[in-house]
């Protein structure tokens, strides 16, 4: 990043290794999470179909609250960074269990994969939101924020973007693969990332309601419309919360639409 646009993002000099590397492994992580999340739900619409995914649904759900919080009780005992550079690690050998699985199990596998990359998912976004909360002070953070909720917005708008083309090429199933490979790059980096000096560690429980991005299930012009609005918003005191919910708004929507086009293209 050359001086003068660091400085127009409002990123100082000694920030800005340490900016790219957040940035870099959160844009990975997203990536991964598109990858892993739309061929989940393809595969489960295109191999199980609509019946039962209320209750898949509603079982990922009461999941997460177990699996963030465990992530939450581990990250008030350890160093953050590492703890997220092991995590991603972690998630990148499952997704390759899980493209495993597919092989070994194709007609249940998809029940646990809509699941599990559900899981794996939020505790990444939960991981990463406390190593920042805990990285950066409040004034550094309405500086960085926006920039980085604009690196895995970019992540996982490419990601979408990327599903149908890379699933021609290499195959639904193999998405999982390809989504090991982003988490694993994004492990690579936050360990990188860990070098750096704390700013003064906080409490998880209050960076959690920051952690987990709103995401809207409209329509993409909704969805566009509500994004630019938020990020637009001039009280800087908010910025934060409403630059992450137009971007994952708009992000999340397109992820939505990817999902759909490989489940109707492959899975028939």
């Amino acid at each position: 990043m050359t001086g003068g646009l660091g400085r127009r993002l409002g990123i100082y000099r000694d920030e800005r290794g340490l900016w790219t590397l957040l940035a870099g492994a959160l844009a990975s992580l997203e990536l991964g999470e598109a990858f892993a999340g739309n061929a989940a739900d393809a595969l489960y619409l295109g191999r199980v179909g609509a019946h039962g995914l209320g209750l898949q649904l509603a079982a990922s759900s009461i999941l997460l609250i177990v699996t963030l919080g465990v992530w939450g009780a581990l990250a008030d005992r350890q160093e953050r960074a590492r703890l997220l550079a092991s995590g991603a690690a972690v998630a990148a050998g499952v997704l390759l269990a899980l493209r495993g699985a597919l092989w070994l199990w194709p007609a249940g596998a998809p029940h646990a994969l809509l699941i599990v990359s559900k899981q794996l998912a939020a505790a990444m976004d939960l991981g990463f939101w406390v190593l920042v909360a805990d990285r950066f002070d409040a004034r550094q953070a309405r500086r960085l924020l926006p920039t980085l909720v604009a690196a895995g917005g970019a992540g996982l708008v490419g990601g979408s973007l990327l599903t149908r083309p890379l699933a021609h090429a290499i195959g639904v199933d193999n998405l999982f693969a390809a989504a090991a490979a982003a988490h694993g790059l994004a492990a690579l980096l936050v360990w990188r990332a860990a070098g750096g000096a704390s700013l003064g560690a906080r409490r998880v429980g209050a960076v959690v309601a920051a952690s987990v991005p709103a995401r809207s299930l409209g329509s993409l012009g909704a969805a566009w419309r509500e994004g630019f609005a938020a990020l637009g918003h001039s009280d800087p005191s908010d910025g934060f919360v409403l630059s992450t919910k137009g971007m994952y708004s708009f992000a999340g929507t397109l992820k939505k639409r990817a999902s759909g086009l490989v489940s109707m293209t492959f899975c028939r």
